[in-house]
Formats: C-alpha cells, structure tokens, sequence
C-alpha cells in the first residue's frame, strides 16, 4: 500500500523563484529517503501564493524517516534557513487513495 503526502505551501507574494531554488534542493534528497515527488504544483489562475506538493511513500515509516533526515543534515540546513524568506505557511497531510481511484 503506498501513502501520499501532501504539502500546501502559502507563500509570500512574489516569491516563487527563491522557494523553487530550495525545492530543486530538497526533491532529491527527498528521493534519497524514499519520498517520490508525483506532482509539485504552483497556481496559474488563483490564489497566485499556493504550491501544491504530492509525495507518494510506500511505508509510513518513510514519512518521519524523511522529515528527520531533512532536519538533521547540516548542508540542506543551510537550503532550509532561507525558507522563512518564502513561505508564509505549510500545511501537511497524510493521505490513501479512495476505493474509487485509480
């Protein structure tokens, strides 16, 4: 059974550029720890602020075994302190597919 994580991402207005800089960072690592990045999306017509991010895992364990990596490596630290430049909030969800999809 694989889990999805998703991620919505309140940024500061006009700060799309910075926030991707850190992502192309972050995407890979993540993919070293077992996080498979399905869908990172930003609004075209909208609330111009909101990402959208889907991560699909195939343990649950995955999911703090990731989020401890990220916090405790020293060099994506550095990626990450310039986050709070960016981003206003970020919500996360532990989701399963519905009976119905495919």
């Amino acid at each position: 059974m694989s889990y999805y994580v998703k991620t919505t991402v309140a940024l500061k207005f006009g700060q799309n550029a910075g926030f991707n800089e850190v992502l192309l960072q972050l995407v890979p690592f993540l993919a070293q720890h077992r996080w498979k990045l399905l869908y990172g999306l930003q609004t075209l017509v909208g609330d111009l602020t909101e990402n959208l991010h889907l991560w699909e895992v195939e343990d649950l364990s995955d999911v703090p075994t990731g989020l401890n990596a990220v916090f405790s490596d020293a060099e994506l630290g550095k990626a990450l302190a310039r986050l709070p430049e960016f981003m206003n909030k970020e919500t996360l969800s532990i989701m399963v597919k519905t009976p119905y999809s495919p």
